[in-house]
């Protein structure tokens, strides 16, 4: 009697061992992304001041500073409002894409000091790639722009 649910027992074990993973993996990445680390980074990229350099680096340049650090405002406000589907996500995103073994060494690595560091300085370090690689990157969408208007117009 007691073989007959030996092999009952291994099946429902084998069922429910990729649903219990996926359960650790999701909480997981619930964790990872609730780490102050991340979520400073996110307060960080979702602000005006992070919003304002991407903005003057990809042509806003030529709006007066006003109307961009208003245009900045509105950005940052839209994106914040949508930030708790944003969250949910990237916890869904984490999940499908991270093993349990990623997500642990994330976790452990973004609740050091020195992630905590790194992520705060996102904004400085971004305000200087714009700089530094804004008008690139207008030249390049201006080409985008030429070649767009050129080949799909002509086809």
């Amino acid at each position: 009697m007691r073989n007959r649910f030996l092999p009952a027992a291994a099946i429902l074990f084998l069922a429910l061992t990729p649903v219990l993973a996926q359960q650790e993996t999701a909480a997981l990445a619930e964790r990872y992304m609730k780490l102050p680390a991340l979520q400073n980074m996110l307060d960080s990229i979702l602000g005006p001041d992070f919003v304002n350099p991407m903005m003057a680096a990809m042509g806003g340049d030529a709006l007066p500073q006003d109307k961009r650090d208003q245009l900045a405002k509105i950005v940052s406000e839209e994106v914040s409002a949508v930030r708790p589907q944003m969250e949910k996500a990237m916890i869904q995103a984490a999940s499908q894409t991270y093993t349990v073994e990623e997500l642990e060494a994330l976790i452990k690595f973004n609740s050091t000091p020195e992630a905590v560091s790194i992520m705060g300085k996102l904004k400085s370090f971004n305000a200087a790639y714009f700089a530094g690689f804004g008008t690139t990157m207008q030249d390049m969408q201006s080409k985008i722009q030429q070649r767009v208007n050129s080949e799909l117009s002509a086809k």
